[in-house]
């Protein structure tokens, strides 16, 4: 039994599960004797991968490409270059261009001579900056000509150009265009129309008026009052209220009542006071033609107020009007996640609150035939199977849950197997028995001399993990196949970064459908015992990609996730208080995070869907969602039900993501318990 320490924790290299060099510590000890049976089977499968020609590391860099290297990531431009190897070099000039000083012409080399390296549109913004700023007009009229100008400073430096050429009606379309685009600063607008002001059309001042007040920027709006044409000027005051804030009814008039901007806010005015009876009726009412008018950047914004408003009237018991209200979401991106999330609801709500599976199968065929991956794929299947099941068609429904259970690395593919009859025993192993796609020995030595693999090893050399992730991500997206994928993702692994691997797997089984079992669910430390191993390190993943510096946006740290707060509260209760200033050590982090875990799984009675979403979003909250929708343990509703109810997108995914995993996990170990959603129920 090796006793593991917090300073000492080590990722796992490549070749895990080696026993990671630990000094003596007393925080815990675990070494299980399933998990290292189960992981030395793993390692048999990616140790031979490591011994491929060509598969070891490329010879290391002198000290002359070194240094060259490590100059142009510490943005030490000036440092002469004395290396010799190509791929270095030309990193190395990447690196530059990226952030250092350069030209115009060596841009649009680089651009032209590289389209598959990565970070391509931070070369395309640097370049068009370049040549904007260039005083020869025929070199800006070369460029941009084949590379539209984005930025309203390069639009008007190319009209320039134009003009100068002759072309006075390209220079003006330009000039109209940078007018909708410019900042909302009154000195450059007033300097912009000082000089332009005569080219300008009511429209054009129409179109930059309707940019400003989809972005909130009503001041710079309300200066356009007395320059939109005649007829925009009641929606443009009715939407300069709403933003403002108004208590009224915006001017709600039937003459603008469906303008997009207008509606939306008026809407969200509605469900924000709690007249959702009114809301609904201004969805059902309106809703279809404001959405068709309104700007296809704002459709999120749209469905996402829909949303809210048919999980509230859920939750009011309003199953009827939610449902009319989903089925008329008006999407028409079949591609996009909120056309799936509506077709799921309305399909949800008409077969489990209103009793008619036949509208619901319309619904959840909807989303399955949109559908591309795999998780939602698997999702649409099993509800249909489900609908099928309570039209009493069940050899129909057999056949859903057996497409879904095609699937068995998704939470809904699992879910699947079993209602289809499949043993939790005979799941788990059709899942481990899984592995990446192979690679020929000849072909991964190729692969592996490939400019961009070379430039990934060079990178993750001089400690550049970061340009190294953008580089492997890149291999991974150009791949023809699922063999370099998995290539792609090795790769990942070796060079320590199990995070990139997990992207890459993520990104892989989205959209193309391939699943890489063993890069996309490693297993780089070995979790404390007070918790199963295999959910541990399921919620490592979906947290961090056991990224082990991992930070969110709300300050959330390390592979667990931790707040400061709530770290230090743990470390204080396990009498260890230095643990929570050491959340970026893997060990310290894993302690404080399961200890945590436990807590939350004691206080729903070891339900992990209700654990997990504690952990997620608060204990509080999950209880707040108990008395409204009912306690699956006590059978006042379906476990199923419960979790799909859950309000948060982020909450809803992460206990679904976390509980496939946690299969995934317990079927590579050789072990398992019952699947948590059917452990849940009565």
């Amino acid at each position: 039994m090796a006793c593991f320490s917090p300073q000492a924790a080590e990722p796992l290299a490549a070749n895990w599960p080696l026993t990671p060099r630990l000094s003596m510590g007393r925080l815990f000890c675990w070494r299980p004797a399933f998990y290292n049976r189960a992981m030395r089977g793993l390692a048999s499968r990616l140790i031979p991968l490591l011994a491929l020609p060509g598969i070891a590391l490329a010879q290391p860099l002198d000290d002359g490409c070194r240094a060259v290297l490590k100059a142009a990531a510490n943005a030490r431009w000036s440092e002469p270059a004395r290396c010799t190897r190509p791929v270095a070099t030309k990193t190395a000039t990447w690196l530059r261009l990226l952030a250092g000083p350069t030209s115009a012409g060596e841009l649009a080399r680089f651009i032209a001579e590289n389209p598959d390296w990565p970070a391509q549109h931070i070369l395309a913004r640097r370049a068009e900056e370049a040549h904007a700023a260039l005083i020869d007009d025929a070199a800006v009229r070369h460029w941009f000509a084949r590379h539209p100008p984005r930025s309203v400073n390069a639009r008007l430096r190319y009209a320039e150009a134009l003009e100068a050429a002759g072309d006075r009606n390209g220079a003006t379309r330009l000039r109209r265009s940078a007018w909708v685009d410019l900042a909302a600063n009154p000195v450059e607008e007033r300097l912009f129309l000082d000089r332009h002001a005569g080219l300008l059309r009511p429209e054009d001042h129409w179109a930059r008026a309707d940019r400003l007040t989809w972005a909130r920027e009503a001041e710079a709006a309300r200066r356009l009052l007395d320059r939109v044409p005649a007829g925009r000027k009641a929606v443009l005051r009715a939407r300069l209220e709403a933003i403002a804030g108004s208590t009224g009814d915006f001017g709600y008039a039937p003459e603008h009542r469906r303008d997009p901007l207008v509606f939306l806010m008026r809407a969200r005015q509605l469900r924000q006071q709690e007249r959702d009876a009114e809301a609904a009726r201004l969805w059902l009412a309106d809703g279809a033609a404001a959405q068709k008018d309104a700007p296809e950047a704002q459709h999120d914004a749209f469905w996402s107020e829909r949303h809210i408003l048919i999980r509230r009237l859920i939750r009011l018991r309003d199953a009827p009007t939610a449902y009319r209200v989903a089925a008329q979401h008006g999407l028409t991106d079949r591609t996009s996640v909120d056309y799936l999330e509506a077709e799921f609801l309305a399909g949800w709500l008409a077969l489990r609150r209103l009793g008619r599976p036949e509208d619901a199968l319309v619904h959840f065929a909807a989303l399955e035939a949109a559908a591309t991956a795999p998780i939602s794929v698997a999702r649409g299947a099993y509800w249909r199977g489900r609908a099928l099941l309570a039209a009493q068609r069940e050899i129909e429904a057999r056949a859903a849950f057996e497409a879904a259970a095609r699937h068995p690395f998704t939470f809904y593919g699992q879910l699947g197997a079993l209602a289809a009859g499949e043993s939790e025993a005979s799941l788990r192993s059709r899942i481990a028995a899984l592995a990446d796609p192979p690679a020929e020995p000849e072909h991964a030595a190729l692969w592996e001399r490939r400019e961009l693999a070379q430039a990934a090893r060079l990178l993750a050399e001089v400690g550049e993990a970061r340009r190294a992730r953008q580089v492997l991500i890149q291999l991974a997206d150009l791949a023809p196949d699922a063999v370099d994928r998995a290539l792609a993702a090795r790769l990942a692994l070796r060079l320590g970064q199990q995070d990139t691997a997990v992207w890459i797997a993520r990104r892989v089984m989205a959209r193309h459908g391939t699943v890489l079992p063993e890069a996309g669910w490693p297993v780089p430390f070995n979790p404390p015992p007070e918790v199963e191993p295999a959910l541990v390190l399921a919620l490592m993943r979906q947290e961090s990609n056991f990224e082990v510096e991992a930070v969110s946006p709300a300050g959330a740290r390390g592979l667990m996730q931790l707040m400061p707060a709530t770290a230090r509260g743990m470390a204080r209760e396990l009498g260890e208080p230095a643990l929570a200033a050491r959340l970026f050590e893997p060990l310290a982090n894993m302690r404080l995070g399961t200890a945590y875990l436990a807590k939350r799984l004691d206080d729903f009675d070891r339900a992990v869907p209700l654990a997990l979403a504690a952990y997620n979003a608060g204990a509080h909250r999950v209880r707040q969602w108990l008395n409204a929708h009912g306690d699956p343990r006590l059978g006042e509703t379906d476990p199923l039900d419960w979790i799909e109810l859950i309000p948060f997108n982020e909450t809803r995914n992460y206990v679904m993501r976390v509980i496939e995993s946690q299969t995934v996990y317990q079927a590579r170990a050789g072990a398992g318990s019952r699947h948590p959603v059917l452990a849940m129920g009565r």
